[in-house]
């Protein structure tokens, strides 16, 4: 958390110029009735289901997922949390979202699994989606035809997203050396994995 807080620009920075950073597990911003909290992983499936029971969640960020046991239990005992804070953003106009990000896990464990069948349930995100309008990104997320304005679909409630190198200003002189190191170390699953984004079994 402290990582993601110190790569923000200086004026959002609460340590910047600090050389020595406080323990965090938690952040308010009083000025907007708001709280960053983070939350641990839990140990067993009926405890995965309360982690957030009782919140209101405007905006959640999942990090390594594929490899948080019983996540798909959180996300379901998270549900009422980021129903009622999409309920609160549409009344006040206000915005909300949940962010999932991660290396690709391993397809022989149980998380690696359950992150494999989220991801095949999600629909890819294309640029075209750029091009669309607001009523038909509403008509997309709420299931409707996009054409007829009528008729149903699956409710599109979140996108995959993959950047390769390129798209994250990475050139194929990097692409080689990642490569390289990984011969030399022995680390090629983590090459695998964690450079060109596969999902495999084992490593």
């Amino acid at each position: 958390f402290r990582d993601y807080v110190t790569a923000l620009p200086p004026y959002m920075n609460p340590w910047y110029g600090r050389n020595k950073l406080p323990g965090l597990k938690s952040l308010k911003y009083d000025e907007h009735g708001t709280t960053i909290k983070i939350l641990s992983s839990a140990d067993s499936e009926v405890k995965a289901k309360d982690k957030m029971r009782g919140m209101t969640l405007f905006v959640g960020f999942v990090d390594e997922y594929e490899y948080i046991p019983y996540i798909s239990s959180v996300i379901a005992g998270a549900a009422p949390a980021i129903i009622s804070g999409r309920n609160i953003a549409r009344e006040t106009g206000g915005r909300t979202c949940m962010m999932y990000a991660s290396t690709p896990g391993d397809l022989e464990t149980s998380t690696g699994k359950e992150a494999q069948r989220m991801i095949d349930m999600t629909p890819p995100f294309s640029e075209h989606m750029y091009d669309l309008t607001p009523d038909e990104i509403d008509n997309m997320f709420n299931g409707l035809n996009n054409q007829e304005g009528a008729g149903s679909s699956n409710p599109v409630s979140m996108l995959y997203i993959e950047f390769n190198h390129i798209q994250l200003r990475k050139d194929d002189v990097w692409l080689r050396e990642q490569y390289n190191e990984a011969v030399r170390t022995g680390k090629l699953a983590e090459y695998r994995r964690g450079v060109l984004l596969q999902r495999f079994r084992g490593g």
